[in-house]
């Protein structure tokens, strides 16, 4: 199943569905991390643009900026009116809350990469366990995260820190070897504040966060503005199921005149609602392991790019129903009878010194430094790391098209998206 690009509503199961509903998360806001920071700077922008309009109009038309917004305060300040409760009540719950959120990794980036948005920085394959070969931080799996990061008590801030907290945990537990299962352990925490929102973790004791014991400081501000994002995500809970009772589409959810995001935040979701959340991102981010490396191979690949690989394509096509030959295949969509025919091309042994098309291109890519992640005199492209992960991953694809289990490095607890945390003393980088 396809989980990172597109028709995300389509592919939960109703159980999935209703206690994502239940937990205030749109089961439609998930896709790579591209996708969903896209979809929210859109937001953001439509709605700044409207603003700006709105706050140069002259008489009684003329809407100022909001309160908590610096324009004509400041030079070059940014119109912040959409983070405003006016901004709430105008546009409903689940238009602000993708405007106000930001593109979240559902498992801790630092974990796959020692330098971020560096594939060459990936972990290499070692034993049976493929590393982390295969893996782009802006095409992982991510869902919108509300708050910005580095913004005390908001639910991206609460889960920047216990990502932060769940690294140094790996330290202080001297682990190893960053398994699937540990790297699940991540994903789960993450996905419970999601899910439970920012109040929960500042309570402490979460079962799906055994090792987030360091909370920070939790000053009146962070509590606050806490439950000002939990009451939003309750709101949104309460719109995405009216809607859903009306059968509606799930992301028209929240017309506006929703009230304000800074209500006293209610009784959050169901704990049976909020497992079962837990369980279903958690299980989707582990599909979306072998999709992301499809992708690269699909990319990258000596086989995916041959023109055996273009002939069993189109010899494939001609099985399917019409109404589906136009459709878009690719190397690792083909039955294993028409892809063992490529493999086969690209790995018969051909000139002088017989080798073949994978060992050639390999060979080349490994003299410009693409297996050592960088330590070569001239230091490879993104593109030559990710070409040389590429046809190690589809030389190693088992026969039913998965792949060799993933396993990552311990980052240190200042690693990740580099968005500052203001109440760190020390200015480390948040963990998200």
């Amino acid at each position: 199943m396809t989980w990172l690009h597109g028709g995300a509503a389509a592919l939960w199961s109703a159980a999935c569905k209703n206690a994502l509903i239940a937990c205030g998360i749109n089961p439609a806001n998930f896709g790579t991390y591209d996708m969903r920071a896209k979809a929210q700077a859109a937001e953001r922008r439509t709605y700044r643009e409207k603003r700006e309009k709105e706050a140069k109009r002259r008489g009684a038309n003329k809407r100022p900026h909001e309160g908590n917004c610096e324009v004509g305060k400041k030079d070059k300040a940014l119109c912040m009116c959409i983070e405003s409760d006016a901004a709430f009540a105008e546009l409903g719950s689940e238009k602000w809350m993708l405007a106000n959120s930001q593109s979240g990794h559902i498992s801790q980036n630092a974990l796959y990469q020692n330098e971020r948005a560096d594939p060459c920085s990936n972990v290499p394959p070692e034993g049976k366990h493929g590393g982390t070969y295969g893996y782009r931080d802006n095409k992982a799996f991510c869902m919108d995260h509300l708050g910005r990061a580095n913004n005390p008590g908001t639910i991206h801030y609460e889960i920047t820190n216990r990502e932060a907290q769940f690294a140094e945990s790996l330290k202080k537990r001297n682990v190893k070897n960053v398994t699937e299962d540990v790297m699940q352990q991540g994903v789960q925490g993450t996905a419970s504040v999601a899910a439970q929102g920012a109040g929960a973790r500042q309570k402490g004791n979460d079962p799906h966060a055994k090792h987030d014991k360091s909370l920070g400081e939790m000053t009146p501000e962070r509590k606050k503005e806490g439950q000002r994002s939990d009451a939003a995500k309750n709101q949104h809970a309460k719109d995405l199921k009216a809607n859903q009772n009306a059968n509606a589409t799930a992301g028209a959810s929240g017309r506006g005149n929703n009230g304000t995001p800074n209500a006293p935040s209610t009784k959050g979701p169901p704990k049976k609602d909020v497992d079962k959340a837990v369980e279903c991102i958690s299980d989707a981010w582990k599909q979306s392991l072998d999709e992301m490396r499809n992708d690269v191979i699909n990319e990258f690949s000596t086989a995916a790019r041959s023109d055996e690989c273009k002939k069993q394509i189109k010899e494939y096509k001609k099985t399917l129903p019409k109404d589906q030959r136009n459709r878009k295949i690719r190397y690792t969509d083909l039955p294993a009878e028409h892809r063992a025919k490529v493999d086969a091309a690209v790995n018969k042994k051909t000139g002088n010194p017989k080798m073949s098309a994978v060992e050639r291109d390999q060979k080349k890519l490994e003299k410009k430094g693409a297996k050592t992640a960088g330590q070569a005199n001239n230091p490879p492209t993104k593109k030559d790391c990710l070409e040389y992960q590429a046809n190690w991953l589809q030389q190693h694809q088992k026969a039913d098209g998965s792949h060799p289990p993933m396993q990552g490095r311990v980052p240190d607890s200042n690693e990740g998206d580099g968005d500052e945390v203001k109440q760190n003393k020390r200015g480390k980088k948040s963990a998200d």
